[in-house]
């Protein structure tokens, strides 16, 4: 007797996995911004305003340069896109107070 596995199922696990890969790949992210930005001022730290305008530089102005340069490939931009969401990961980590 065979487990009967639904379509529903195979869509969940294919859910759960990516969204593994997808954090698995913003953690290897925020391990190369660590490994780059040891010596930042505001007790070693960016500032929540300096997060942002990061982020804010990464949406847009690198974003539209992979778009420009990457036109048509539907998947421009996905490296900036990686890059915004570990720094904002990042910026709650140092200024969350859980």
């Amino acid at each position: 007797m065979g487990v009967d596995i639904g379509v529903g199922d195979v869509a969940k696990y294919e859910k759960e996995r990516n969204a593994k890969r997808v954090y698995e790949l913003i953690d290897r992210e925020r391990n190369y911004q660590d490994s780059k930005n040891t010596d930042w001022c505001h007790e070693g730290c960016p500032s929540v305003a300096e997060e942002l305008l990061l982020a804010e530089h990464y949406l847009t102005e690198r974003a539209r340069k992979a778009w420009v340069t990457e036109y048509g490939n539907p998947k421009a931009g996905l490296k900036e896109l990686v890059k915004v969401a570990a720094i904002i990961v990042r910026c709650l980590e140092h200024h969350y107070d859980v």
